[in-house]
């Protein structure tokens, strides 16, 4: 019988009901057969402050994560993107007996293309948990850099002036870039959020106040595609357009701005980390070459 691979389950801390579940399919585990190689987020609450640093290592270490998304919130929204950006094994859930809110994993695109399984209480999702026992196969080496269009970016649906100027400052930086523009294609996929970030050396993408239309599910997309641009290790800036809505778990990730002038300064920040990433890239191919040539 194959056993479970070391495994990080996350999940939301609202509805209490799915976190109910969860720890209690976890404990069923630990106390019936043993296992112990199932971790949650729960045990990195140290002192009631939850530590995303330990998280991610957490995540590192294992070898798959299974991610709740019943309800879909920024974190672990960004885990999943990290998960498989680190070549993780990805197993998603959705607890049946809750009422899903708005944005619904349908209208983000990210999850349902994905798939997930559906349990209604413990017993359900622990044999669900039992079925992980295989590693996943690395995409990491599949998609070559893009040097001609080295940036990607997300668009909004709504073109504030906050959301053109990022746009107009990106073109003035002269960084070619390539974006996801949900006025053009309302639903993206996660098979092409990850090729798209696979491709890059920078990533620049920005999250909406709450109170911004289709905020909702735009900050969902966003918090996907920046957790597998930190598993992928790109150049990275995340603007977020005041002090909402980045949980105080990710506030580290973002680059807050109040004032249109502060979106020039982190692009003009941005954009020469980008370039640097090129060439660092380059100096390597070139310098294989070189050493390939001579061996020959």
């Amino acid at each position: 019988m194959s056993s479970i691979v070391p495994t990080f389950f996350a999940y939301p801390s609202s509805p209490e009901l799915v976190a109910e579940t969860v720890e209690r399919a976890v404990d069923n585990l630990k106390e019936k057969s043993g296992v112990t190689v199932v971790h949650t987020w729960r045990e990195t609450d140290i002192a009631g402050r939850f530590v995303a640093e330990q998280v991610l290592n957490k995540i590192s270490d294992a070898s798959a994560l299974m991610a709740d998304i019943t309800q879909l919130n920024f974190n672990v929204a960004y885990e999943l993107g990290f998960a498989l950006a680190k070549g993780k094994r990805v197993v998603l859930t959705r607890h049946k007996g809750v009422q899903a809110k708005h944005p619904l994993a349908a209208d983000v695109g990210i999850f349902d293309t994905l798939g997930y399984l559906e349990y209604q209480n413990a017993t359900e999702l622990e044999t669900i948990i039992r079925g992980v026992t295989d590693p996943a196969p690395s995409l990491r080496n599949v998609y070559p850099l893009n040097q001609n269009a080295p940036v990607y970016l997300i668009a909004a649906l709504l073109r504030t002036d906050q959301v053109t100027r990022i746009i107009s400052r990106v073109k003035k930086a002269r960084l070619f870039f390539r974006s996801f523009d949900p006025q053009e294609s309302p639903r993206l996929s996660g098979s092409e959020g990850f090729e798209q970030i696979a491709q890059s050396f920078g990533v620049l993408l920005h999250l909406l106040p709450e109170h911004i239309s289709d905020a909702s599910i735009h900050n969902i997309r966003v918090a996907f595609l920046a957790g597998l641009a930190e598993g992928f290790e790109k150049v990275l800036l995340l603007l977020q357009d005041g002090e909402e809505p980045v949980p105080v778990d990710y506030r580290d990730l973002v680059t807050v701005f109040m004032h249109p002038s502060q979106i020039d300064d982190a692009i003009a920040d941005f954009a020469p980390k980008v370039m640097e990433a090129m060439q660092e890239t380059r100096y390597f191919a070139n310098r294989q070459g070189t050493e390939s040539s001579r061996k020959a």
